[in-house]
């Protein structure tokens, strides 16, 4: 039973846009990236990805990018 439940509710799978196969098969997606504003003509836009560790499916190491875009003038 506990490794059922790691397999299926637990572990991230490659197949399924890294989600578990339970959050797949309820077609569950991954959150849109936050965007956070200041002030002034930039935005800051981060997203959060898993990098697989030497192609294992079952390692992985949270990627974090953040990029700042201008603002168009309104």
């Amino acid at each position: 039973d506990a490794y059922r439940h790691w397999y299926n509710d637990l572990r991230p799978h490659a197949a399924h846009a890294a989600l578990t196969p339970a959050d797949a098969s309820v077609n569950l997606k991954l959150p849109e990236p936050v965007v956070y504003r200041r002030h002034g003509d930039t935005e800051r836009v981060i997203s959060v990805r898993r990098r697989h560790v030497r192609g294992d499916p079952y390692l992985f190491l949270p990627k974090i990018n953040c990029q700042t875009k201008r603002r168009d003038a309104a």
